[in-house]
């Protein structure tokens, strides 16, 4: 698929909008949260290797095989496959709280660094709750050591199953991980410092800008953003990216009014349909909605014109 189609889809099963999978033999049916009330219907069928050999959705995507909601579906397949028969309805329940609480603390730390490594919405949950409890709930500064060589130890073991994972990088998850430990053991401070030092990681890149977000500091965040956009070899049409949306909301969130309606023309130039709604609405609470109309709809059928020359039609 599409990488940028991938990046949104990341951004969907991050947020936790793949509301249902259910499995029916090797056909699959999800739903996941859009822009409409009601979820999109995903539907998927495998072959009996796992390979995909169909697929479709119902949301109105056009530009190409496969949409972002499709592509939120396989990753959250891919995060938590199938495990085969249900165990029957009488076999013997297991106390899970009684094994936890009777459980040591290296025991539960290796639980919870493992699953981090293999669940992104489990590590941001852990995340979150290190930094909202004020508590060191995981690691501290004496067995923080510890936490480092079980991570490695866990690095070592699972290089083999990281390696091939499609739009995570091996050295990307370690950073991650090891952020999820320095903010547990040495605090806030340390942590930032870490996020700063490990910038080319677009995913801590992307916790920076929502720690300044958080605090108000949109300059900053914004210049984070950019830098990154900056990165980009190209910008296509009908193919925004994560951080065009970002710089959006941190426009909207920081009150920069005209800047975030030209980031919101710029979305529905780049395809977003939603954009476009979002455009008109903007400009008509400025009542600026029927000057600026005209000039917005040739830009609009001046790019569908160009896609089409591109594709040959």
């Amino acid at each position: 698929m599409d990488p940028t189609i991938l990046s949104r889809g990341e951004d969907y099963y991050r947020s936790g909008l793949v509301e249902s999978i259910d499995w029916d033999e090797n056909h699959v049916t999800a739903e996941v949260s859009g822009s409409e009330e009601t979820p999109y219907l995903v539907e998927l069928d495998f072959s009996e290797d796992g390979e995909v050999e169909d697929q479709s959705c119902d949301c109105p995507y056009e530009w190409g095989p496969v949409c972002k909601h499709t592509a939120a579906v396989l990753l959250a397949i891919q995060a938590e496959p199938p495990d085969g028969p249900k165990k029957s309805a009488n076999a013997p329940k297991i106390d899970i709280r009684s094994l936890l609480e009777r459980a040591e603390k290296p025991q539960l730390a290796a639980l919870i660094l493992e699953h981090c490594r293999e669940d992104l919405r489990f590590q941001s949950r852990v995340l979150i709750e290190l930094e909202d409890s004020g508590e060191q709930a995981l690691a501290d500064q004496e067995n923080e050591g510890e936490f480092y060589r079980l991570l490695n130890r866990l690095i070592d073991q699972q290089w083999e199953n990281f390696q091939d994972t499609p739009g995570y990088g091996y050295g990307e998850q370690d950073k991650i991980t090891r952020y999820v430990i320095l903010c547990s053991a040495q605090g806030p401070e340390a942590a930032r410092a870490y996020l700063e030092e490990n910038l080319e990681a677009d995913e801590l890149r992307l916790i920076l800008i929502r720690e300044d977000i958080a605090k108000r500091d949109y300059a900053h965040a914004e210049r984070l953003c950019r830098e990154r956009l900056e990165k980009e070899q190209t910008e296509r049409w009908y193919r925004p990216g994560r951080w065009q949306y970002l710089l959006y909301e941190i426009y909207r969130d920081g009150g920069q009014r005209e800047e975030q309606i030209c980031q919101a023309c710029k979305l529905a130039l780049l395809g977003d349909r939603d954009f476009y709604q979002t455009t008109k609405e903007l400009l008509t609470e400025d009542g600026r909605w029927q000057e600026m109309y005209p000039g917005f709809l040739a830009t609009l059928d001046k790019g569908k014109h160009d896609k089409q020359q591109k594709n040959g039609l």
